[in-house]
């Protein structure tokens, strides 16, 4: 798509470094389709742009444009630009067009039927949990779970299959695979691996931001799992952002996951339920013999350590799933 460039800038050397900035081989396919000389040039050359796919940005130094009266085109971005090296130019224009491909996107079918189960990165245990969920939900109901983790394809190999093998049944009512959405389970768990920066995601063409965002725009709920470990805050900071801004519409659990009863992490857990704020918690123990005995006989906690503190904390988040 190409991506027309329109300035109404009093300074014409400012206007000169924009130009210079923006058409260059970091921001691909701009061209400069018009120098407006005034504000009432600018809206006469804004009311009159023909009807066709070129996105257009209009880059200005007027303050508070009046574009009352004027029918814009619906792929136009208006910057308010008075002052800036080329770097934070082109960085205002990138930041520009993302929230356009944020905001314009296409809104998908949000599904009830789909959770997702995501998380902070530095292995917080989303693919323990989210295979764990989904046996226990298996007890009573029909559950697909899909391993869409873009880097790590590990829920097969959990169960002692290859890691890239595409389909695997880990008992009559529970069905596992990398590939599209079931039609006929229940429920639908989808393992989404660590969370990327959403706003970023939702705008990226490429194919593993894609896949995620596809899967979150989707999602009815979404299960967040973090470590009460201090650089986690960061990344929830910036997950509860999104949410808050609805660039998702998720309903989030929240699942710290690993806690121990030393004093540190029982300070950082009451920090991250207090960030949390009125969204659900669940707790979950660090349990490694319980881990451990699972993985070394590639089975649920429920086949091999059923009366954990641990399988009874995933039971309890399990069920508030089909409450």
């Amino acid at each position: 798509m190409s991506i027309g460039v329109i300035t109404c800038l009093t300074d014409s050397d400012f206007e000169d470094l924009v130009v210079e900035s923006l058409i260059s081989t970091e921001l691909p396919d701009l061209t400069l389709e018009f120098r407006a000389i005034s504000a009432t040039n600018l809206r006469t050359h804004l009311a009159n742009l023909p009807s066709d796919d070129c996105r257009r940005i209009v880059i200005h130094d007027l303050g508070a444009l009046d574009l009352k009266g004027i029918t814009l085109h619906p792929a136009l971005v208006v910057i308010s630009l008075a002052s800036g090296n080329a770097e934070y130019i082109r960085g205002e224009v990138a930041r520009a067009l993302r929230d356009f491909d944020v905001t314009k996107r296409i809104e998908r079918e949000i599904r009830s039927d789909l959770v997702l189960v995501t998380g902070t990165s530095g292995s917080p245990g989303i693919s323990t949990i989210a295979l764990n969920i989904a046996n226990e939900l298996a007890i009573d109901n029909e559950i697909h779970l899909i391993d869409k983790d873009p880097n790590r394809k590990d829920l097969a190999f959990l169960l002692g299959g290859k890691r890239d093998e595409p389909a695997i049944r880990l008992n009559s009512r529970l069905s596992i695979s990398q590939r599209d959405l079931a039609t006929s389970a229940r429920l639908q768990i989808a393992d989404g691996g660590a969370a990327p920066e959403i706003r970023q995601a939702l705008s990226d063409r490429r194919t593993i931001a894609r896949s995620y965002s596809d899967i979150l725009e989707m999602a009815g709920r979404v299960v967040f799992v973090v470590q009460p470990e201090n650089n986690t805050m960061f990344e929830l900071e910036r997950f509860l952002a999104a949410r808050e801004s609805e660039l998702f519409h998720a309903r989030p659990i929240f699942l710290i996951n690993k806690l121990d009863q030393t004093r540190r992490q029982l300070s950082i857990q009451r920090r991250l339920k207090a960030r949390i704020g009125t969204y659900p918690v669940s707790v979950a123990p660090l349990d490694l013999k319980a881990i451990e005995l699972a993985k070394s006989q590639y089975s649920p906690l429920a086949d091999v350590a059923p009366r954990s503190k641990l399988r009874r904390s995933l039971q309890e988040l399990a069920r508030s799933l089909v409450e």
